[in-house]
């Protein structure tokens, strides 16, 4: 015994997954039609006018299941291997499954069965006596042999899907494709572990195919695993005595490897096929693929194969070809023209074309186009696979009249234009022929027009029997139009005006002329006025057509003075006890505003004419006066006034902070006037043997009797207290106070 298990019982109803597919699967009967030395199948034939017919029908020939033959095929899964429905079984390692029935009737080596069995380590045998038992996982021989598994389809070696109790891995699943006749049964063994190991795995899948009974095996990965039966595999079919085997060469029992590789075992015993053309409804002779036939109207081929398989009383397949016969036709051999005139050419034709082409590149049934010269014009009449039908025509070119204009030295051909500036005068010349006659009546060669608008001018040239017309079209350039603008358009002197020009049209070129004789060639352009006054603009433009045009715009800028502002103040210092200060205005605005700066601050105080203000606040003030013309043009004058502060200093000389009355607790000094400056200010208390007990640059900071949190002992002390007046000057005092109980 190699090993024991405890199994479980999995059991499957018969679910079939059907996919249908509008191509035959590749061993069911079938048959398909293409062109001689091609491989791509046809459903349809194009003849012209009429002709032989060469057509090849291949059947999918198979013969009886008493003898196979084995190819190797291309590697295409027709199912995927992780689908599927699970094989019905009781799963253990080394057994063979319950039997279940297939979708169809499948004959192999000469008998008709319609149930299988699954055997886990790989095959597939229709003899059902085997279901449910142990399946031998240990052999040396190689087919054919009895002791091999018999009446089965195998790529036998030790593999181990998944049980019920968790061992092994891998699942086996089927599913069916196809609807019928022409159904296939496939069996996958996906993922499925060699025994005793969970990394080498084996993937594959067995094909059976209704009608033919033609056997595919598609195997993506078999590798070896050594450890069981020293790696062996055998792939093949074997009858049920084991007499007769057919196995792909190298792969006989064996240690190999397969990767995407695949093989088809077919039935190849006497033919069960037949086959025979029918033409029209005619039948042809029996067997004979090829179709060559003399066909002159539209037909239709018909290819039919009979299959008399096992299980079945007939399988008919056929494939329709349909044959069209259509017919192109130039009505004329020669055609001949003027030079410089065009044809019309028709091809008559009748039929399933698809496109006309002609050999100068136009396309359909009708052209119009007009030769240079004398030549051979072909037309191809295509089908839909890219065959045609030709036919061609000459087309013989007499020389003839061939107009040509010149219009102010530019050459100029038929149709074209030439456009001129308004009021210009355009000279057209017309050559090619020996006499003219102009829609206008004019009979020579040039003629000179002014149009006021687009107009086309047509002219007619003969030489002997061929003329030529041709017209032209004379067209206007637009006008520049330019317009301009200035902004802003007035204001106070000095002032800074921005011109900009807009035109219809691209420019080239640019002049501007100022009434003061400024000039510029730019689009656009600034300029400061400094002069009081009103100016005028003119702008002359060039576009790129070569017209040119102008605005002039009077009195475009307009430009006003500035007011005379000046004032007096009745003192340039004060004191705070006597603030007043009294403005004179010396200016000649329409309005005034008084504003004053001290530390970065501005006020504004009045808007009088002549105001008075008191400036209670020490320090430097400037003084501001602005003035305002009723045009809104502005000046200032400014002036320095200096203001100095009074101040006063009291230092209490006695506190109590010990007794906790809430009255006289704190010892600080009362300053009236010191400047807001961070640095301007300290005080120092010492005790009677001059040791610093108290110091703060705060000119809030009280004193409340503690030294390091306790407190201080009753005594006289000294304070010295340094500070700065608004005149920069610093001052320092000092004096001695009691701390009471």
């Amino acid at each position: 015994m190699k090993k024991i298990f405890i199994i479980g019982l999995i059991i499957q109803f018969f679910l079939p997954i059907k996919i249908l597919y509008s191509q035959p699967s590749p061993g069911c009967p079938n048959v398909y039609t293409i062109l001689p030395g091609s491989s791509i199948p046809i459903n349809d034939y194009y003849l012209c006018d009429s002709g032989n017919i060469n057509i090849e029908a291949h059947p999918f020939n198979v013969g009886a299941t008493d003898q196979y033959i084995v190819t190797s095929i291309p590697y295409a899964p027709p199912f995927p291997f992780d689908a599927g429905s699970p094989v019905p079984g009781n799963y253990a390692d080394d057994k063979y499954l319950y039997a279940f029935d297939l979708p169809f009737k499948f004959c192999f080596f000469g008998e008709e069965y319609e149930q299988v069995v699954v055997g886990t380590n790989g095959i597939i045998t229709f003899n059902t006596d085997l279901a449910n038992e142990y399946c031998p996982w240990s052999f040396s021989v190689s087919l054919p042999n009895s002791s091999l598994p018999t009446n089965a389809i195998m790529c036998y070696h030790d593999i181990y899907p998944l049980t019920s109790s968790g061992s092994g891995c891998g699942y086996l699943r089927y599913g069916v494709l196809g609807t019928y006749p022409c159904r296939a049964f496939v069996l996958n063994f996906d993922q499925v572990c060699h025994f005793n190991v969970q990394n080498i795995k084996t993937t594959m899948q067995i094909v059976l195919y209704e009608g033919t009974s033609a056997i595919e095996f598609h195997i993506q990965s078999k590798p070896v695993h050594s450890g069981w039966n020293g790696g062996r595999c055998a792939l093949g079919i074997q009858n049920s005595d084991g007499t007769i085997a057919y196995f792909p060469p190298n792969r006989n029992t064996g240690v190999w490897t397969a990767t995407n590789e695949a093989w088809r075992f077919t039935p190849s015993g006497t033919t069960i096929n037949i086959f025979q053309w029918y033409l029209n409804g005619d039948p042809q002779p029996v067997n004979q693929t090829s179709l060559n036939s003399f066909i002159d109207s539209n037909a239709t081929a018909v290819a039919i194969a009979t299959y008399n398989v096992c299980g079945f009383t007939q399988i008919v397949v056929k494939d329709t070809v349909r044959i069209h016969v259509a017919h192109l036709d130039l009505p004329y051999d020669t055609i001949s023209i003027c030079q410089g005139d065009s044809i019309t050419l028709t091809a008559d034709t009748t039929g399933a074309f698809s496109q006309i082409q002609w050999s100068n590149g136009m396309d359909g049934n009708i052209i119009h186009f007009l030769p240079d010269t004398s030549q051979m014009i072909y037309v191809n009449a295509y089908f839909p696979d890219g065959n045609y039908c030709t036919d061609s025509v000459y087309i013989n070119v007499i020389d003839s009249v061939y107009l040509q204009f010149i219009v102010n030295d530019t050459p100029l051909l038929d149709g074209e234009s030439f456009n001129i500036c308004r009021y210009d005068t355009a000279h057209i010349t017309v050559t090619g022929a020996n006499s003219y006659i102009w829609s206008s009546g004019d009979t020579l060669s040039q003629i000179s027009v002014s149009p006021d608008n687009a107009t086309t001018y047509t002219v007619t040239g003969n030489i002997s029997s061929c003329a030529d017309t041709a017209s032209i079209t004379i067209g206007i350039h637009p006008n520049p139009n330019p317009s301009i603008k200035a902004i802003p358009k007035e204001g106070c002197i000095p002032l800074v005006v921005s011109f900009t020009s807009k035109t219809d049209v691209p420019i080239t070129q640019y002049l501007w002329y100022l009434s003061n004789g400024v000039t510029s060639h730019q689009s656009s352009f600034t300029y400061k006025f400094n002069d009081v006054g009103t100016y005028d603009a003119k702008l002359v433009v060039e576009s790129v057509d070569g017209c040119k045009d102008s605005v002039f715009v009077p009195g475009i800028v307009s430009t006003y003075p500035l007011p005379n502002v000046a004032f007096s103040m009745s003192s340039h210092s004060i004191f705070t006890d006597e603030p007043l200060v009294i403005f004179t205005n010396e200016s000649d605005a329409d309005s005034y505003e008084w504003q004053y700066l001290l530390q970065n601050q501005s006020v504004i105080f009045s808007n009088d004419v002549n105001p008075s203000y008191e400036f209670t606040m020490p320090g430097n003030y400037t003084i501001i006066l602005t003035g305002y013309t009723d045009k809104g043009c502005m000046s200032q004058a400014m002036d320095y006034l200096e203001v100095i502060g009074i101040y006063s200093l009291y230092v209490p000389t006695a506190f109590s902070p010990h007794n906790k009355d809430g009255l006289n607790d704190y010892f600080y000094p009362y300053i009236y006037g010191l400047s807001p400056d961070p640095d301007s200010y300290s005080i120092m208390i010492f005790d009677r043997w001059g040791k610093l007990v108290f110091y703060s640059t705060d000119i809030n900071a009280m004193w409340d009797g503690t030294i390091d949190g306790h407190d201080a002992k009753p005594g006289v002390y000294i304070w010295k207290i340094t500070l700065k007046y608004n005149n920069n000057i610093w001052e320092t005092q000092h004096g001695e106070f009691l701390l009471l109980e």
